[in-house]
Order: structure tokens, then C-alpha cells, then sequence
């Protein structure tokens, strides 16, 4: 029987969601906390830089570096920010308060001070800290302006009757987020990819470390960045912080306040990371940094207004752009990316493309549940595993938590986990020792990229899921250029390779019966919503056996005698993560369209 009071609940939300207005982007009420006349300049001058020098002696022509380690997306984005003169805009996903936010925020202080006009636009979702922190981020100083995208309240961080609303009343809202990644410097260099601010992705955590891809960017494409960010900006969805009740009710700061920092030592180890970068050009003290030239480029970006059922301008310009370039593939398409969920449109629209070459592979690097940082998103993925094997002929590479490339993935790990090389590296010839034990923290694919015949290449923010596709803003910068393509694809290709990554396969079952009767029930079982609980799964994860040399394919006749079942969920050594994959598979099918 429901209880009387639950009645009720809707109409207290009703209520409630008339005191909690969601405010609307006012210049006049963030400016008015900023004292007058404005403090003078610190005197302090900009870093030259190779990066701006190109922008400025080739406006017309394309340079690209590619930033594919933390450590050197980090070292590159200080560099970047210490040699602006003019202009810094920031948008992101998420911004976390932690020790490499700290630093960065340091940096981009000093930047205001010096006279640099900065703008940092973080999705309102994700808190960036608590309200004390957040009043004095917000106040620094008048040319640091911050502002988050969407907010569902008038609090940063609203009370549980204010959640309670947005889930019953919002729901709408809540589900369509700002997914872009920018930094953009003086309007002639910017920098895109798939990395939010926290120390996960600069490999500065101690349980978890997105192995990420972004791309620092020169040229004509760095003009259509800056379009993207200024339709956000002025979008009445960008609130500035200060207009929210919970930061003007600690404004003004008093002069004695003291805010709690992360530990000194942790801030100094990163700023030991970054204390080369202001070398003019940062591949003389970081060997994995190279700066090139490239044929063309292009960025697309989703403005605002996808938000709106029914807009029609330019909502799916960069949706078709990426189809356009995948659509153009005669060989092989290589996708990256952490989140592998089945789309009923992205099939149709293979199967098209294999009607005209027939021969076309299409091969996907993703996380294992092992590697996973969502154990309910991989689930739905799992749960229609046969639909992306079978049904799309995927050829599907899932990524291991402590790879054997490790070292070079992450080369800072060693200093970071203060382990030994040498140990390591005899952990990393038995994973299931370094894994149970500890040593350091796992990494996840964040990754979202693709390679089309070695001919083009897409970075971007996009994660090629539904979510994506229908719900969040994205963008991504394609490059066509046929020596960064390859960049890219030995990347992915040796994120594949045996030992990074288990190789999904059919399972070895006689072809019976009942081996036939078996993939008709879990067919049906797999069509359900709700209730898919059939046991026996059509695929499973394997390993390369001793001796053995690798194949082209999953599907070659002698899969099985090279490779070893090592089960659905390899060096996944905590049950709660394996039941919460399996229950999303038996009754979270129904939520596919929101991952």
C-alpha cells in the first residue's frame, strides 16, 4: 500500500521547485562583488612560445602536437597558459578541486594578474568544491571570470528536496549536459580531446588513471573554437558563480580567511613536473611531444541549442561530419573509446557500408570491466555483446587495468607510486600479482578517437554512444593528414596488442543442438528490456597462447588453438563490480539510450 505521505511529494516538489528558480547568466550581479577601480598588473611577462610564434607566422596552416601521456598534457597546458598575452578560455565537463587543479589554478591567477583575460565554463553537474572555496575562486580577480553551464538550482550544490526535484521535475535538464573540452589561448591556439580537470587525467591519482588523448592545434580550426565558446559563454545557461545564494552568502571573504589546500609536498611534486615548462619549445625536455605540420583540419562542435527538441540549424553538423569521415573507410576503421555501447542506427549505417565494401574491418579498443570506471555502463555494454560481435562483426579489444606497455603509457608512474622500475616491470609478468596487491592505480581507457584507412584521424570529446549522440553537447577536431593518422593508429593498435588488451571471441561450443537451442534462448532473453537473465553468454575474453603468433582476426578458423579462454571478466577481483555488471545486464537494458 503506498504510504499517504508519498501523495504528497509531488506537490511539496511543485512547491519547492517555486523558491529554487534556476537562474539565468547576470554580468551585472557577478561584477558589482569586484572593488573598484580594478588592481594594477604584476608586471610579469609571458613565456615566448613555439605553439603562438607558428600561429602567427602561418595563420593559414595547420600544426598539430599530439598530447597522449598526462604528464604531457599537463606540461603543455602550463606551458600554454604561462604564454598567453591577451585570452584564456576553459571549458569542460568537469573541474575537481584537487592537487593539479590547484596548481593550474595557480597558473591561471598569475595569468589575470599579468593582465590576461580568462574564462573558465565548467558543466554544472559535477561540483568543482565546497561554497568557501568556491566564493574565493569566484572573487580572485576581475579579469578571472568563472561561470558553470546548466544549473538545475540556485546552490552549487543543491539540498536533497532540491535533487529530489530535478530527478521528479528536471529530469530533462539533468540528463542534457555540456560534454566539450576546450583551452584556448589568445584565439590562435587551442587545445581538444577527451580530458576534464582532475588528477585521474594528468596521472596524478593513487586508484585510478585515465589513459587519455587530446590534441594541441594551430590554424584556420582554432577560429570555429573560438565561435564554440563564445555560443556558450553568452548562452543565458552560463551562470557566473557568484550569482548563486550558497557562494553570495560567503561574499565578501574576510581578510583572514583560510582556506584548507591539499598538503604543500603533494602541490610541489607537480610543480616539480612542470618546472620545464617554459621552454620555448617543449620536445627539447619531454622526448614524447612532437610538433607537426598537417595537410587539413576541421572542428566541429554541437552548439546549445541541441538541447532543444525540434532545432534545426547546425545541431548535427558534427554527428555527420564524423559519419562522413567513417563513411568514406575502404579498408579499416580503428575507434577508441572508454564507454562501447550498441546503437541500432550506427548498425544500419554499417551494414550499408559493408554492401559496398564488403571487406571492411572495423576494429574497437575498449575498457574491461577490469579497467572499467563504471561498472553499470559496462554492463549494458555486456549485455549486448553478441549484437556488437555477431550482428556488427566488430572486432573488439578490451583493455587490461595494468597493461604490459604500462611503463610507456604512463612514464611518470614509478615516481608517482614511488615503486620501483625493476618491480614493476616483474609485476607486470604476472598482472594478476600486481592487481591483487596494489601496487599502483589501474588505468582506464578515456580515450575517444578513430582512424579511417590511415588517411584520417578524429579527437574529440564524443564518446560514440548514444549519450553522445542524443543527449550531451560534444565536439572533436578531424585532421586529414595521412602521418598523423598513423600516429594515431599505431596508438590504438598497440593498446590492442596482446597483453594490453584481451581479444573477444565466440566461445568455443560444439555445433550442436543444443549449442543452437542455447543462442536462440539467450537471442530472446537478449531482446528483453528487463529479465535478461539467460546464463550462457555467445562471447568471452581471450589471451594470446605461449608459442603462439597472433591472427588477423577473431573469427579465423584457428582462433581457438592460439588463444585462451580467460573468461566474461578477466582480473576482476571484486564481486560487488561483477553483480553490478550483471544486474544491469538482467534489468538496466532499458536504460541504453541515456549511456
Amino acid at each position: 500500500m503506498v504510504k499517504p505521505w508519498l501523495l504528497l511529494l509531488p506537490g511539496l516538489l511543485l512547491l519547492g521547485s517555486g523558491c529554487h528558480k534556476i537562474p539565468k547568466k547576470d554580468s551585472s550581479t557577478h561584477f558589482s562583488y569586484f572593488s573598484l577601480p580594478a588592481p594594477e598588473k604584476s608586471g610579469e611577462k609571458a613565456i615566448e612560445s613555439i605553439y603562438l610564434d607558428q600561429a602567427e607566422r602561418a595563420p593559414s596552416e595547420h600544426h598539430v602536437l599530439l598530447l597522449n601521456i598526462g604528464e604531457a598534457a599537463l606540461l603543455a597546458r602550463i606551458h600554454l597558459i604561462r604564454s598567453a598575452t591577451e585570452s584564456i578560455d576553459i571549458q569542460t565537463f568537469i573541474w575537481k578541486e584537487d592537487e593539479v587543479t590547484q596548481v593550474i589554478f595557480q597558473e591561471i591567477e598569475q595569468a589575470a594578474q599579468r593582465g590576461v583575460h580568462v574564462r573558465i565554463l565548467v558543466d554544472a553537474l559535477n561540483p568543482i568544491s565546497g561554497n568557501t572555496r568556491l566564493a574565493e575562486m569566484a572573487v580572485t580577480h576581475p579579469s578571472l571570470e568563472i561561470a558553470v553551464f546548466r544549473p538545475l538550482s540556485e546552490y552549487t550544490q543543491p539540498l536533497t528536496l532540491n535533487k529530489l526535484e530535478s530527478l521528479i521535475l528536471k529530469m530533462r535538464r539533468l540528463n542534457r549536459r555540456m560534454h566539450n573540452k576546450l583551452l584556448l589561448i589568445d584565439d590562435k591556439v587551442g587545445v581538444v580531446g577527451g580530458r576534464n580537470y582532475e588528477n585521474n587525467y594528468f596521472d596524478r591519482s593513487s586508484t585510478m588513471i585515465f589513459k587519455d588523448t587530446d590534441v594541441l592545434v594551430t590554424g584556420p580550426s582554432v577560429v570555429e573554437m573560438n565561435y564554440m565558446f563564445e555560443a556558450y559563454w553568452e548562452h543565458e545557461d552560463s551562470v557566473y558563480l557568484t550569482q548563486f545564494k550558497d557562494v553570495q552568502a560567503r561574499l565578501p571573504l574576510p581578510p583572514d580567511t583560510k582556506l584548507i589546500h591539499s598538503p604543500p609536498q603533494e602541490i610541489k611534486e607537480i610543480q616539480q613536473l612542470v618546472k620545464h615548462a617554459d621552454a620555448y619549445d617543449l620536445k627539447t625536455s619531454h622526448r614524447y611531444l612532437k610538433f607537426m605540420n598537417v595537410q587539413h583540419a576541421e572542428f566541429y562542435w554541437d552548439p546549445p541549442e541541441k538541447f532543444h527538441w525540434g532545432q534545426k540549424n547546425r545541431s548535427d553538423l558534427f554527428l555527420e561530419a564524423m559519419k562522413e569521415a567513417v563513411y568514406s573507410a575502404e579498408d579499416r576503421v580503428l575507434f577508441q573509446t572508454p564507454y562501447l555501447i550498441y546503437q541500432r542506427g550506427s548498425y544500419k549505417n554499417l551494414k550499408r557500408l559493408r554492401k559496398k565494401n564488403p571487406d571492411l574491418n572495423v576494429w574497437v579498443s575498449s575498457n574491461s570491466l577490469a579497467a572499467a570506471d563504471h561498472e553499470v555502463v559496462y554492463g549494458v555494454s555486456y549485455k549486448n555483446r553478441k549484437q556488437l560481435y555477431k550482428k556488427m562483426e566488430l572486432e573488439i579489444f578490451e583493455f587490461s587495468p595494468y597493461p604490459k606497455d604500462l611503463l610507456s603509457m604512463v612514464p611518470s608512474y614509478p615516481e608517482f607510486v614511488k615503486v620501483p622500475v625493476a618491480e614493476i616491470q616483474k609485476a607486470l609478468v604476472h598482472p594478476l600479482f600486481l592487481s591483487m596487491f596494489a601496487h599502483g592505480p589501474k588505468l582506464t581507457l578515456h580515450s575517444k578517437i578513430f582512424v579511417v584507412d590511415d588517411q584520417i584521424a578524429q579527437i574529440g570529446s564524443h564518446n560514440f554512444d548514444p549519450r553522445s549522440s542524443k543527449l550531451n553537447t560534444e565536439c572533436g577536431l578531424l585532421v586529414y593528414d595521412q602521418d598523423f593518422a598513423r600516429i594515431l593508429r599505431d596508438q590504438i593498435l598497440n593498446d590492442m596488442t596482446h597483453g594490453n588488451s584481451w581479444v573477444v571471441g565466440k566461445r568455443n561450443e560444439s555445433e550442436n543442438l543444443i549449442s543452437h537451442m542455447s543462442g536462440f534462448m539467450g537471442g530472446i532473453s537478449n531482446l528483453l528490456p528487463l529479465f535478461d537473465i539467460w546464463p550462457y553468454p555467445y562471447t568471452s575474453n581471450f589471451v594470446l597462447k605461449p608459442g603462439y603468433e597472433p591472427l588477423p582476426s577473431s573469427r579465423h578458423p584457428d582462433f581457438h588453438q592460439h588463444y585462451e579462454d580467460v573468461g566474461q571478466f578477466p582480473m576482476v577481483h571484486d564481486v560487488f563490480g561483477i553483480i553490478k555488471a550483471r544486474l544491469m545486464k538482467a534489468f538496466g537494458g532499458w536504460t541504453r539510450p541515456f549511456m
